[in-house]
């Protein structure tokens, strides 16, 4: 259980900056940052569906 509480907290640390841009409408930004993420975590969907969005 708190393996998977860790993994939870990692994955939002990962994701924080790309709401961020996201928020802020720096779409070149979140698209980068999406691409570096599904680069190290390819299974990542919530980074490949927000950079759909972007």
């Amino acid at each position: 259980m708190a393996s998977s509480q860790a993994q939870a907290e990692i994955t939002e640390r990962r994701l924080r900056p790309l709401y961020d841009a996201i928020d802020n409408r720096q779409n070149k930004k979140a698209l980068q940052i999406a691409d570096k993420i599904i680069k190290k975590q390819e299974d990542l969907y919530c980074a490949k569906v927000c950079r759909s969005f972007c």
